[in-house]
């Protein structure tokens, strides 16, 4: 089965929050096939499991408008305590199929609940290529992620939320369970070794002392000490001795105006700061197991942080896509990540 897809980037989780994110043991394909299948039996047995009843899954079908493939399912939801038996409509749709990553929406329409009409609870299921695992098995990882859409402004929005939040972390923790029975999940001992690598990754490469030197002396204090210096040098070279006055004598030449003396404060400022930068990488050169003092200009120690995984990480753009990063402080100077998002050329497969 294949069919165009309307989005060519994975789509981010949606701003409610995340219900389930897991690694299984499994290529993407079999997770995407075993949930949402024609001949899956999986719907049918979270119905038992969540007490649902008159579960009826309709057939997937193109839609021509909006070239993606949607179909519809339909059941009467179990009582609560809260609420009566219901039936609710849930319209899924393909956002994206390319045979390796499979995203699905699916929208919820419960007309019958209190306030059912002003709103919908949307759920984004994203299926996307797990880390190789060390045995070489293929791994998936299954987000699934939810909003709730208002239709109509309304009182008891933040009831309404918090309600169905409630109601789906139960929900989405007998679906983990029931999942987890037909694939195994990732253990996070199975991954050691992959962050071992990366982290591995970031070892700085070895740098002769030439380099680092050029790197570290090549800034603006040192350019133009030199500068000065090789100036101050020809100006000697080319001037004539002058007479001995005031408070000179044999050995000792003061400066003679204001002009004089300003550039001999600024030639002494200059030249204590390059030595200062001459001592500490003179000191840090010595200290041959670290870049202590070097690239930190200064004292202490250079620090590569490396974020190996983030989870909950909901989004703040009112479109519900994210760009989530992380900011790393140390003494008052912070360094932002970034995550960059792949683009492909999508189609779907069974």
């Amino acid at each position: 089965m294949q069919s165009r897809d309307q989005v060519s980037e994975t789509p981010s989780n949606l701003p409610g929050g995340v219900l389930l994110d897991q690694l299984y043991v499994t290529p993407p394909q079999d997770i995407n096939t075993f949930l949402f299948s024609p001949d899956s039996g999986f719907p049918k047995s979270l119905a038992e499991v969540h007490g649902t009843t008159e579960l009826e899954v309709g057939p997937w079908k193109l839609d021509n408008s909006s070239e993606s493939v949607k179909r519809v399912v339909t059941y009467v939801k179990a009582a609560t305590k809260l609420i009566k038996a219901c039936k609710a409509t849930e319209d899924q749709v393909y956002l994206k199929a390319d045979g390796k990553v499979f995203a699905v929406l699916a929208s919820v329409s419960t007309p019958d609940v209190p306030y059912g009409r002003t709103f919908r609870t949307e759920l984004l299921y994203c299926i996307t290529p797990g880390p190789e695992l060390p045995s070489g098995e293929q791994s998936s990882r299954l987000v699934i992620s939810w909003r709730m859409n208002f239709l109509q402004s309304t009182m008891m929005k933040g009831m309404i939320e918090n309600g169905a939040r409630q109601g789906l972390k139960d929900s989405f923790d007998q679906f983990a369970t029931l999942l987890s029975q037909n694939f195994k999940p990732v253990d996070s001992k199975d991954l050691g070794s992959n962050k071992d690598q990366v982290l591995a990754s970031l070892q700085a490469e070895p740098q002769s002392d030439w380099k680092l030197a050029v790197q570290y002396f090549g800034n603006f204090t040192v350019v133009s000490t030199v500068f000065i210096g090789l100036y101050m040098l020809v100006h000697i070279w080319l001037a004539t001795p002058s007479t001995i006055q005031g408070l000179e004598f044999v050995g000792l030449d003061l400066p003679d105006s204001i002009g004089e003396f300003i550039v001999c404060g600024v030639l002494v400022l200059q030249g204590e700061r390059v030595l200062g930068l001459i001592s500490r990488f003179m000191q840090a050169r010595a200290q041959k197991g670290s870049d202590h003092g070097v690239k930190a200009q200064g004292d202490g120690w250079l620090l590569t942080v490396a974020l190996i995984e983030g989870s909950n990480i909901a989004a703040v753009d009112s479109s519900g896509f994210s760009d989530p990063y992380v900011v790393f402080t140390c003494n008052g100077k912070t360094r932002t990540s970034s995550i960059k998002f792949q683009k492909m050329r999508s189609h779907m497969e069974w």
